[in-house]
């Protein structure tokens, strides 16, 4: 195992969308704790996406004054590329670069095949499209400061749920837009990782039984989205965290098979299906409930 010393990030300014509630919260507060600067965007809507509450961000930033740090909160929308580029802009004018962002505003409604297609739309908007605005914004300032990107994905992206088709693509349209930095931008010295966290937050409280919500602890996965901040984070990875445990998920393919040019007919593929299908080289999971069921069972 590799050596490191303590996880600091004094004089880094690090920009979270999403910071007034729930996972932005507790990682722009334990940023504070190790030193950093915050810029703190949230709009302060309901996990709908609906409303605006500007006293969230202002919320945490007091917090994070009384911690004796500094941060400046904005309330803006995600959504909006213009408003978010003015604000990265301000955060700039007032602590002199960005070194790093997290893209943690997203919002859930949970949803059948049949759907309200508005929704839908509005979760990618917010979910997706809001990652790579900020990404897209920043992107000037994290070139200059060979800084680090973390998108926020989720296992239901990762593994789907019979109730989160919407927020599910949202979630691997995430993971799939950072594949692409961290292979684009890598040689910027930019590093750019997924984390895939599951924790009782008020956006998926409801999904989850009493049991579950007692041991998914917000706390539990502060540490992973520290590490993808420090100056020893990978890059292109997908770092799970849920119930203090840590995995990489990673896309994989079976061995496969190869037909030949005379046997190109499906036919021949409904034939071979059992010896394609019986090399799976992790262990495979049917839904992300069931992700979290067994994850809670070890």
């Amino acid at each position: 195992m590799k050596e490191t010393g303590s996880i600091r990030f004094d004089d880094q300014v690090i920009a979270v969308t999403g910071a007034g509630r729930g996972l932005g919260r507790a990682f722009s507060l334990a940023l504070a704790e190790r030193g950093a600067r915050l810029l703190l965007l949230d709009n302060g809507c309901d996990a709908q996406g609906q409303g605006c509450d500007d006293s969230l961000a202002q919320e945490v930033a007091g917090l994070i004054r009384n911690l004796d740090g500094e941060a400046l909160p904005l309330c803006v929308d995600v959504t909006d590329y213009s408003a978010l580029a003015d604000a990265l802009a301000t955060g700039v004018a007032h602590f002199g670069r960005i070194n790093s962002v997290v893209a943690c505003a997203g919002i859930l409604i949970p949803q059948q095949v049949r759907c309200d297609l508005g929704e839908y739309r509005r979760m990618m908007e917010v979910n997706h499209f809001g990652t790579v605005n900020l990404v897209h914004a920043a992107m000037e300032q994290l070139t200059e400061q060979q800084g680090h990107i973390v998108v926020c994905s989720g296992f239901s992206g990762l593994y789907g749920d019979r109730d989160l088709g919407g927020f599910g693509a949202s979630m691997m349209a995430n993971r799939g837009f950072m594949l692409s930095v961290a292979q684009r931008m890598e040689e910027a010295g930019i590093r750019c990782n997924a984390l895939c966290p599951s924790a009782s937050t008020r956006m998926v409280d409801k999904l989850y039984s009493d049991e579950q919500r007692q041991k998914l602890q917000i706390s539990a996965v502060v540490p992973a989205l520290l590490y993808l901040l420090s100056r020893d984070a990978p890059n292109g990875a997908t770092l799970t965290a849920a119930a203090g445990q840590f995995t990489l998920a990673r896309t994989v393919e079976t061995h496969g098979i190869r037909l030949k040019p005379e046997n190109l007919r499906p036919e021949e593929l409904c034939l071979a299906w059992d010896e394609l299908d019986s090399e799976s080289v992790v262990t495979p999971y049917a839904s992300f409930r069931e992700r979290i069921r067994r994850l809670l069972q070890r």
